[in-house]
């Protein structure tokens, strides 16, 4: 019993009295044992006609720190658009990756595929740059971007052109 009083005493010089102490840790455990119930609840929560619940079955990538679509291409008969996806990491010296997705359009509603994904290496290998997705540079088309990038330790500004070709295909244009 002496540590408790020890551990009281701490709270009371703190400013903390004891009943004040006892309602907020009785607060406390009622709030998490509801959030612990609706949480346990939220699974069979029914979800809209035609709606399912893939929270069990996909993972959730949080470095994905920006997504953008734009363009077209085609390709045979298949076709859709352009996806950027810009993912983070690090810490203290930020970094960030590019990748460029081929989505085919679906032929209904939902159906819509990704064909091709491809790492942009001239700026995801060095490991040191921050950037934001690609800005489209020839119209709607959005087969030729530019990407403006900061060295994370120097600070030192440059810029990438890429220029999207077949599917899953691309190339760094000289500036």
């Amino acid at each position: 019993m002496a540590s408790n009083d020890k551990e009281w005493d701490l709270m009371v010089a703190a400013g903390l009295s004891k009943k004040g102490v006892m309602a907020f840790g009785l607060v406390l455990a009622v709030s998490l044992g509801s959030v612990a119930a609706a949480s346990a609840s939220a699974r069979n929560v029914p979800y809209p006609q035609g709606m399912v619940s893939l929270a069990p079955y996909l993972p959730l990538d949080l470095s994905i720190a920006q997504v953008r679509s734009a363009g077209f291409w085609q390709q045979g008969v298949a076709q859709g658009y352009f996806r950027f996806v810009v993912t983070s990491r690090g810490f203290e010296h930020l970094s960030n990756q590019l990748y460029i997705e081929w989505i085919e359009i679906g032929d209904a509603p939902g159906q819509a595929r990704m064909v091709a994904r491809v790492p942009v290496t001239a700026l995801n290998e060095p490991g040191v740059l921050v950037f934001t997705a690609p800005v489209c540079t020839n119209g709607p088309a959005c087969t030729t971007l530019e990407v403006k990038t900061l060295h994370t330790y120097t600070q030192q500004p440059s810029f990438v052109r890429i220029r999207l070709k077949g599917v899953g295909i691309y190339d760094i244009v000289p500036r």
